[in-house]
């Protein structure tokens, strides 16, 4: 049985807080940005994000920006194994200004449905990503795993002008000072959750095996989200 409730350990001081429980479409703190069919609420008060050939994102974002958060969700995956290549689960942030046109802004949790050789992503596990200075075109990602993606699993983010820290299943997984401050973590931040096939990274894009009998599991299923600043 999975709760709506804060894992105990995942305490926070912050006590302005909002939390998205899905118990129905008509969302209080997100804005569905989906093509028909690649979002529903399921039995329980769980939100599922779906793509299909047709619909190839499904993607949840915050009504307004956030500064200096904790952002807190649990969800899990639709399926594991070779016929879920391509698939990206992601929640991330996103920022006002493009610094360069770029997204380097981003503090990213990211799963691929079966990893990643090319990148080095393996099976089971998340892509913790920020942006470190020096970095120009491509983030800093940690690794971190094996989990057990078919269950539920708690994922946390906290982030002000000087850290950003992950949490997995309410153990602070990684922290850091040394994310790069002039490009984009002093602004507000959007919270986004997404489900897409990759595109238009064809290392990702290409390994979609949409003809495959588990292509209706290519889902993800949110508990909640919980944000406090």
């Amino acid at each position: 049985t999975i709760s709506k409730t804060s894992s105990p350990s995942l305490g926070q001081s912050r006590t302005n807080c909002v939390q998205e429980n899905f118990d129905t479409i008509n969302f209080q703190y997100f804005d569905a940005v989906s093509c028909p069919g690649g979002m529903s609420i399921l039995s329980g008060g769980y939100l599922n994000l779906h793509v299909t050939q047709d619909c190839s994102a499904s993607r949840l974002d915050s009504k307004v920006f956030y500064q200096n958060a904790y952002v807190e969700t649990r969800f899990k995956i639709g399926g594991q194994g070779p016929d879920f290549s391509g698939l990206v689960y992601a929640f991330y942030t996103d920022g006002i200004v493009k610094p360069n046109n770029k997204h380097a802004d981003e503090i990213d949790v990211e799963i691929v449905g079966y990893g990643n050789p090319g990148r080095g992503w393996a099976p089971k596990t998340a892509q913790l990503g920020f942006w470190e200075p020096g970095y120009d075109l491509f983030q800093h990602f940690i690794q971190d795993g094996p989990l057990n993606l078919d269950e539920f699993n708690t994922y946390a983010v906290q982030w002000n002008y000087g850290t950003v820290d992950f949490f997995i299943n309410g153990v602070k997984r990684f922290s850091s000072s040394q994310f790069d401050t002039s490009i984009g973590y002093v602004q507000p931040q959007k919270v986004i959750y997404s489900l897409w096939d990759g595109t238009p990274y064809p290392d990702f894009s290409a390994a979609m095996n949409w003809n495959s009998p588990r292509a209706k599991d290519y889902n993800m299923v949110i508990d909640y989200v919980k944000i406090c600043t």
